[in-house]
């Protein structure tokens, strides 16, 4: 059978391209984009124990969850001048490190206003290290010649089946408080492992003097992007914040609540496990057309439930 052989000797191949250090660094960037993926997902598990503690409704619980775009929205400006000043691997570090402890802040918390505060630093720091994350990705695909952020984003949805999954199971046993602590003491210390790798590239950046970042892109194209990004976000944001909500208020026991966000972050983690390839064969505007229209199917099926 010569066909698997074949594919076999092409794989090895294709690793054989990429020199150790970019892989070092790719590797270095899924970890970094699987934190942030457990991150989230463990806080998405303890939504409804956190609303429960400080008594909120879901109409005072939609105005503090909203605090998490708008402290994502203001950090996002700011974080692409940052990474160009200090370079997108320190920027990533930091910007982890301040989201793993962010994340502690609101199971923390004992009133609805403290709650806000607390997401809207939260919703800060996720910001900053998810533009951080997606610039050190860009990094790596222009080193590696081929597709590799899809298969970095689903080491966020990887991060968050394990944090939701996880989330679960510490919801019988630990108050949000201590859940969410010691995930942010994890979160810090996989961040400081993979921190030489992501700060070794931007040296090495620095040194080469190479610049990423496309010039003379139309205007145009970046705010048609925009919307098809703000599109996506407003639903994974759903699920996200309303998910484990939703499920518990229809009858679902805590674990199980969490179990949806799993099973939506499971979802992701595979169709862009295939993204690599399905871009490098259809092409990347095919990719987000079919997305689309798949993603719309999905969510009228989810609304008809």
């Amino acid at each position: 059978m010569p066909f698997p052989l074949d594919s076999a000797r092409l794989r090895t191949a294709r690793r054989r391209t990429i020199p150790p250090p970019v892989r070092r660094h790719r590797i270095a960037a899924t970890v970094l984009f699987t934190v942030d993926g457990a991150v989230f997902g463990s806080w998405a598990s303890r939504i409804p124990d956190v609303a429960a503690g400080v008594g909120a409704g879901p109409t005072a619980l939609g105005l503090a969850l909203l605090c998490i775009s708008l402290g994502a929205l203001a950090s996002m400006q700011l974080t692409g001048a940052l990474s160009a000043r200090l370079g997108p691997g320190l920027t990533g570090v930091a910007a982890a490190i301040a989201t793993c402890a962010a994340l502690a802040l609101p199971g923390l918390t004992g009133s609805l206003p403290e709650l806000a505060v607390a997401l809207l630093v939260f919703g800060a720091a996720t910001g900053t290290l998810n533009v951080a994350a997606n610039a050190i990705g860009v990094q790596v695909e222009a080193a590696a010649h081929r597709p590799v952020l899809p298969s970095l984003h689903a080491g966020f949805s990887f991060g968050g089946l394990a944090g939701a999954a996880a989330g679960g199971a510490a919801a019988a046993i630990a108050s949000p408080a201590v859940h969410l602590l010691v995930v942010a003491a994890l979160g810090v210390l996989v961040t400081a492992a993979v921190a030489p790798a992501l700060l070794a590239a931007d040296v090495e950046r620095a040194h080469d003097g190479d610049d990423p970042a496309p010039r003379g892109t139309a205007r145009g194209l970046v705010v048609v992007l925009g919307v098809i990004a703000g599109c996506t976000a407003f639903g994974e944001g759903a699920v996200t914040d309303w998910g484990a909500l939703h499920l518990q208020e229809i009858g679902a026991t805590p674990g199980l609540a969490a179990a949806g966000y799993a099973g939506f972050s499971l979802a992701m983690a595979c169709g862009r496990l295939a993204g690599n390839g399905l871009v490098h064969a259809l092409g990347p505007t095919r990719v987000v057309t079919g997305g689309a229209l798949v993603g719309t199917v999905g969510a009228m099926v989810v609304a008809t439930v």
